[in-house]
C-alpha cells in the first residue's frame, strides 16, 4: 500500500488529548485542587474559530524539497513562512545544490534522471522528453504558475506505464505512485479528484483510463496560481 503524508480534519478527541499537554485544567474541590479533562465547551469553542486561529497556515505538505515562486530552494524540515508549505522528513541524503547552478551542473543532473529512462522503449526523442518532464515536473511545481500533465500509453502492457509513475513519485515523495481508479462515471471521477485535493495529496496517477475525461477539472488544478490548497500538481 502507497502510503503519503495528507492533510486530516482535527477531530474534539484529538484536540482535547493535544491540549492537555499545554494546558493544566482543573476544579476546586472545597480547599483541593482536581485535574480535569479538557470541557467538550473549550474544544468546541477552538474548533468553531475558523478565520480567528493565530496558528500558521499550511498551505500543502510535502515529503522532499522544492522550489519557491522565487526560484530559491525549499530544503528545510518544517513549515516554510514564505510558501505555507510543510515540509516532512527524514529527507534523502543529497549533495548540496549551489545557490547558483550553472549550465554544467544542470546538464550533470538532466544525465541523471536520464539514466534512469535507459530500458524505457520510447517511440521517439520527444516522448523521452516528456517523461523527463513528469520526472522534474513535481519537484519544482512550486516555482511555477502551471505545470503540463503527463498521460502514457502503449500497444501492449508490461512496458514501464507504471513504473515511470513510481520514478517521478519516487523522487518528489519517496514513495510509489497513488492509484486515482478513473471509474466510468465523470462526476465521480471529479469527487474522487477533490478528495485527493481536500487531503493535501499532491501527486496522482488515474489508472486505466478507458473513457473521454473532461479537461476543465483538471485544467483548472493544472494552470493554478495558487499551487496549495485549491488545486495542487496534476499528474496522470
Amino acid at each position: 500500500m502507497t502510503s503519503v503524508a495528507t492533510l486530516e480534519k482535527i477531530s474534539e478527541p484529538w484536540l482535547k488529548s493535544v491540549t492537555t499537554r499545554y494546558v493544566d485544567f482543573f476544579k476546586w474541590k472545597g480547599e483541593q485542587r482536581e485535574g480535569i479533562g479538557v470541557p467538550p465547551d473549550v474544544a468546541r469553542a477552538m474548533l468553531s474559530r475558523f478565520g480567528l486561529w493565530e496558528f500558521p497556515t499550511v498551505t500543502g505538505i510535502i515529503t522532499a524539497p522544492t522550489l519557491r515562486p522565487d526560484d530559491t530552494i525549499l530544503a528545510k524540515e518544517g513549515w516554510d513562512s514564505e510558501t505555507g508549505l510543510l515540509l516532512l522528513g527524514p529527507l534523502p541524503a543529497m549533495q548540496r545544490v549551489a545557490d547558483e547552478p550553472t549550465q554544467d551542473d544542470a546538464r550533470q543532473a538532466i544525465g541523471i534522471l536520464d539514466g534512469l529512462l535507459t530500458e524505457f522503449p520510447f517511440v521517439d526523442r520527444g516522448s523521452r522528453s516528456a517523461a523527463l518532464s513528469a520526472l522534474v515536473t513535481p519537484t519544482v511545481r512550486g516555482a511555477l504558475k502551471c505545470v503540463p500533465g503527463h498521460s502514457t500509453s502503449s500497444p501492449e502492457p508490461g512496458t514501464g506505464k507504471s513504473y515511470l509513475g513510481d520514478l517521478a513519485s519516487g523522487i518528489a515523495s519517496g514513495d510509489a505512485m497513488p492509484i486515482l481508479a478513473t471509474g466510468n462515471q465523470k462526476e465521480e471521477l471529479e469527487k474522487r479528484i477533490d478528495a485527493q485535493i481536500l487531503a493535501g495529496i499532491s501527486l496522482w496517477c488515474l489508472d486505466n483510463v478507458t473513457m473521454c475525461v473532461s479537461v476543465q477539472p483538471c485544467l483548472k488544478r493544472l494552470n493554478s496560481t495558487r499551487q496549495y490548497p485549491q488545486y495542487p500538481p496534476l499528474n496522470f
